[in-house]
């Protein structure tokens, strides 16, 4: 999924043996594309910045249907988009968006294009992770994104490979911004147009 954000935030007992670069950049390419393999999903996220705090809560439909509420520093803005349309309801007044928008909207959920990752330096693959008393794979690498360096990490079901938690940080002047990202799988997860 790509976010203009990046991610990771130390979680204890990371362990990895380094694979050869490209072959480990196909396997984090694949856990990547998996997400949108993988059926319907819900999202909580948490960017920290200086000075600022947005939240993200909802659900995503892929390949291009979400239903998600942003809560930034205390104002909430909620999105719903439905295949090609989208929706905005902010102050409690529901308003449609152009499809241009949509478009993007759902770009920056979409997590199978993973061309991005193509720039990616430092990637480490074959580590595992426990969190809760679970095991997962842990895929570890560094990118810039506009000029400034992120951290990344991600970990995998080790049944399904799908992403369940990516972290990011990234360095920038003015301070660092940190990003977690958690998914959890369910069936019966649809999305619907608001009422207007």
């Amino acid at each position: 999924m790509r976010l203009s954000f990046a991610v990771l935030a130390a979680v204890a007992g990371l362990s990895a043996t380094p694979a050869f670069a490209d072959e480990c950049i196909d396997e984090i390419k694949a856990v990547m594309t998996a997400a949108m393999n993988s059926g319907p999903m819900h999202m909580e996220s948490t960017i920290t910045a200086p000075g600022a705090e947005m939240k993200m809560s909802g659900d995503i439909v892929p390949p291009k249907s979400m239903h998600m509420n942003v809560d930034t520093n205390g104002e909430v803005v909620e999105m719903v988009i439905l295949e090609d349309k989208a929706w905005m309801n902010q102050g409690g007044v529901w308003t449609e968006m152009p499809p241009e928008v949509a478009a993007q909207m759902t770009a920056s959920f979409d997590m199978a294009d993973t061309s991005a990752l193509d720039a990616m330096t430092s990637p480490v693959c074959g580590a595992t992770e426990t969190v809760d008393g679970v095991e997962y794979d842990a895929y570890t690498w560094a990118l810039d994104v506009e000029g400034s360096p992120t951290a990344n990490k991600v970990l995998a079901d080790t049944e399904t490979g799908a992403p369940v938690r990516m972290e990011t940080e990234m360095t920038a002047t003015g301070g660092n911004t940190k990003v977690l990202v958690d998914y959890t799988y369910d069936e019966t997860i649809t999305i619907t147009a608001p009422a207007m």
